[in-house]
């Protein structure tokens, strides 16, 4: 949801088309850039530690945009969306790895695949009809829902997640 609020958050408040498309672009480029190193962090923090971390660095971006649109701080959320999310993502993955047995793997990745597609269907259209109600930068209020809710989730169900197994053979970096 977040791309296609600072998309179009960008293109209200008058910013160049082009800069559009390089804010767009930093969300896409910059995960690039730190999926392997997330996944030496999960190996060595766990995964619940990064998991909160992305959480919470992801809602102040979105509050950030909230009170001060600009081009940077549209930027700076473009750039947090596109990092916390593959930063969770890793560790959301290396927490279902190590859920249940081999026999379990396959129902629970299936069932992380439903989650991660249901939230690519309601993140654009949360974002598009809360930019028409809400206008504006309000929609990053309407957006910070979605990680107050996984707070709130990973407070009551998270510890099922396995954070850590310290007998595990570790990136040697």
């Amino acid at each position: 949801g977040t791309r296609v609020a600072v998309s179009l958050v960008a293109l209200h408040i008058g910013i160049a088309p082009a800069v559009v498309g390089i804010l767009n672009a930093i969300s896409f480029a910059l995960p690039m850039l730190i999926s392997i190193p997330a996944g030496r962090i999960v190996d060595r923090a766990g995964v619940r530690g990064p998991m909160y971390f992305c959480i919470a660095i992801l809602l102040i971006s979105l509050l950030l945009v909230w009170l001060a649109p600009s081009v940077w701080t549209l930027g700076l959320a473009s750039a947090v969306a596109g990092i916390c999310y593959v930063g969770f993502t890793v560790a959301l993955n290396v927490g279902v790895i190590r859920m249940g047995g081999p026999e379990e793997r396959v129902a629970n990745f299936s069932w992380l695949t439903v989650g991660i597609s249901a939230g690519f269907a309601l993140g654009p259209m949360t974002a598009g009809f809360g930019i028409d109600a809400m206008g504006g930068s309000g929609v990053f209020v309407l957006l910070a829902a979605y990680p107050l809710a996984l707070t709130l989730l990973m407070l009551w169900r998270g510890h099922l997640l396995p954070d850590k197994v310290p007998h595990e053979v570790r990136s040697p970096v």
